[in-house]
C-alpha cells in the first residue's frame, strides 16, 4: 500500500522524494506552492495532486487524511545570508505556523521538517518574548520615553510625541528549532533532528540544511538519559534543569546543537549509533578527505575503522577513506610519486606495502613535457635509470616524435653548423634528413647546395 503523504511548501519536490526514498512509494495527496517555475513542475510530477495553493488560504477541514507531512517553511528570515528576522509573525519564516496547525488537524504519523542551518541559532516568538516586551514597554513609559513597537525619528518619535530613549533588546528567548520542537512537543508529537552537510552525501560543498522527524508520543518508548533542557508549556519556553542566582529555572537561550532528539518534551543528546553515515545514494562517491593519503585497510583493520574504534559500535557504511570505500579509482596525482622521482623497483616496492602510488605507477603515461624535452634523445637513458639516478624521462626518448619547429630550421642546419653528429642535432631540417622520404637530398646535394651559398 502506497503511503498517503500531504506536501507543503513543495517547490520542485525534492523533500517529498527523500520521504519516498526512505520509506517507499508514496501516494502524493496534495502539494502546495505559489511559485509559477516550482508549481510547473509539481504539475508534471504529480498529475493528480491539486495544488493548494497559498497556505495561509488553505481550508484546513477540507484537506483528506494522510499518513505524512512534508515541508520546509521559508527560511528567508532565518537564513545567515538573509536579515534575520527570524520566526516570528509576519515573517515569512514564521509561516511554519500555517503547517503546525495542519499537522494538529491532521495527525500524520509522520512529520519531516527541513530548514537552512541558521534554524538552530535564528530568533523565534515565543509568549516569553511578548511578555518581555510588554514589561520594558511599561518601564518607558514610567520614565515618559516612547513605548511605540517601532519609534519614528531618532531623537523624538513621530508617532506618540515622546523622546526615544535607549532600547534594550530583550534576550533571545526562543530560537527557531526550539519553535519547532516546541509546537511538535505541544501536539503530542516525540521528534529527532540531525544537520546535514550536502558533503555528507558526496556533494563537493559543505552547505547544510536542518533535517527533523517526528511521530506521536508513545509512552512506552525509550527516555534518554541527561536531557540538556525541558519545555515548559506555560512559560512557552525551554528551560535547562540549571537555576540561576534568584533560584528561578534558567531559560535555554543557546545556539541548538547540531543533533538531538526530542522525548516526552525533553531534549537529549541523540543514542550513540544514530549518527552512523548513511550509504549514498545515487552512485555518489565519498567526500575526499585527508583520509585518503592512507593505504587501504583490510581484515581487522577495516573492521576497526568501521566501528570508529568502539568494538561494540554498530559498524559504519564508510570508513572515511575514498580509497577503502571507493574501489577501483586511480591514483592522486602527487608530485611525490611522480615517476621522474622514483623507478619501476620502488613503486613495485610501494605496491607490495599498501601504499599511494602515482599516478604515472598504475598506467602507462606519456612524460609531461618539460623544458628537458627541448634536449636531443638520450641513448644512454636505460644506464640512466638503471644506475638508479631516478626515472629520468624525456618526451623524445619514450615516443618518435618530430622536433619541435623553430626560426633556426629556416636555415639549412649541417653537423658544421650544429657542432654535433647529425643525429645528436636539434634543427628540424637536419632531423628530417634522417627520414627516408622520397625525394629527399643527400649529404652531398647538401654539401654541394651550402657550397653553392
Amino acid at each position: 500500500m502506497s503511503i498517503r503523504l500531504g506536501s507543503l511548501f513543495s517547490g520542485y519536490g525534492g523533500l517529498d522524494l527523500a520521504v519516498e526514498m526512505a520509506l517507499g512509494p508514496t501516494d502524493p495527496a496534495f502539494v502546495s506552492d505559489i511559485e509559477p517555475g516550482p508549481c510547473a513542475v509539481l504539475a508534471h510530477r504529480f498529475p493528480d495532486a491539486p495544488n493548494l495553493g497559498d497556505i495561509t488560504k488553505i481550508d484546513v477541514s477540507a484537506l483528506p487524511d494522510v499518513d505524512v507531512v512534508a515541508g520546509g517553511s521559508p527560511c528567508q528570515d532565518m537564513s545567515l545570508a538573509g536579515k534575520r528576522a527570524g520566526m516570528c509573525e509576519g515573517t515569512r519564516s514564521g509561516l511554519w505556523s500555517f503547517q503546525c496547525d495542519i499537522i494538529a488537524a491532521k495527525r500524520p504519523k509522520l512529520v519531516v521538517w527541513e530548514n537552512v542551518a541558521g534554524a538552530l541559532s535564528a530568533r523565534a516568538a515565543s509568549r516569553r518574548d511578548v511578555e518581555d516586551a510588554d514589561r520594558l514597554a511599561a518601564e518607558r513609559r514610567e520614565k515618559g520615553l516612547c513605548s511605540c513597537d517601532e519609534s519614528d525619528g531618532t531623537d523624538v518619535c513621530a508617532v506618540c510625541g515622546l523622546p526615544v530613549g535607549e532600547r534594550a533588546e530583550p534576550p533571545v528567548n526562543m530560537r527557531g528549532l526550539g519553535r519547532v520542537l516546541a509546537d511538535l512537543s505541544n501536539l503530542g508529537y516525540d521528534a529527532a533532528w540531525r544537520l546535514l552537510e550536502a558533503a555528507d552525501v558526496g556533494a563537493p560543498h559543505h552547505r547544510a540544511r536542518v533535517f527533523v522527524t517526528a511521530w506521536p508520543h508513545d509512552a512506552d518508548a525509550f527516555l534518554p538519559a541527561d536531557p540538556y533542557a525541558t519545555f515548559d508549556p506555560d512559560m512557552d519556553v525551554w528551560l535547562t534543569g540549571q537555576p540561576d542566582l534568584f533560584g528561578t529555572a534558567t531559560v535555554f537561550r543557546d545556539v541548538w546543537p547540531k543533533s538531538g532528539v526530542m522525548v516526552s518534551a525533553a531534549v537529549s543528546p541523540v543514542p550513540g549509533g544514530w549518527l552512523d553515515a548513511v550509504p549514498p545514494r545515487g552512485g555518489l562517491l565519498s567526500t575526499p578527505n585527508t583520509m585518503d593519503t592512507l593505504p587501504a585497510r583490510s581484515g581487522e583493520a577495516c573492521e576497526r575503522a568501521l566501528r570508529r574504534g568502539d568494538p561494540d559500535r554498530t559498524p559504519c557504511a564508510s570508513t572515511g577513506n575514498l580509497r577503502e570505500d571507493v574501489m577501483g579509482l586511480l591514483p592522486t596525482p602527487s608530485a611525490a610519486y611522480d615517476p621522474k622521482t622514483g623507478s619501476p623497483k620502488t613503486s613495485a616496492r610501494r605496491f607490495a606495502h599498501g601504499r599511494q602510488l602515482g599516478l604515472g605507477d598504475a598506467l602507462n603515461l606519456l612524460p609531461t613535457p618539460n623544458t628537458m624535452d627541448m634536449l636531443p634523445p638520450h641513448g644512454h637513458l636505460e644506464e640512466l635509470r638503471a644506475s638508479g639516478r631516478g626515472g629520468y624521462s624525456n618526451l623524445r626518448d619514450e615516443i618518435a616524435l618530430l622536433y619541435t619547429p623553430k626560426a633556426s630550421d629556416g636555415v639549412y642546419g649541417s653537423p658544421a653548423t650544429a657542432g654535433r653528429p647529425l643525429d645528436k642535432c636539434g634543427f628540424l631540417s637536419t632531423q628530417v634528413r634522417l627520414l627516408n622520404l622520397p625525394g629527399r637530398m643527400t649529404d652531398e646535394e647538401i654539401g654541394r647546395r651550402e657550397g653553392l651559398q
